[in-house]
């Protein structure tokens, strides 16, 4: 998927799972919970998509972003 081109529905898509999301934070379902039922969910998803190896490439690109991001807030 072109990551400059928005699926369709996207924003309906967003609002469902954003009430979800809130409906479950009001359950009072930890957040640790919530994140990895959300994982759980997703990766299976994106693996059945795109395939594993693409997975696990965005997965190690977000990764380094997120680590790369996390030492320029250090300084």
């Amino acid at each position: 998927m072109d990551a400059s081109v928005v699926p369709p529905r996207f924003k309906e898509a967003r609002d469902h799972i954003r009430a979800a999301i809130e409906f479950v934070e009001r359950a009072g379902i930890p957040a640790e919970t919530l994140q990895a039922v959300l994982m759980s969910e997703a990766l299976p998803r994106l693996i059945h998509e795109h395939g594993p190896l693409w997975v696990a490439a965005m997965l190690a690109q977000f990764s380094s972003e997120l680590l790369r991001d996390a030492k320029c807030d250090r300084h």
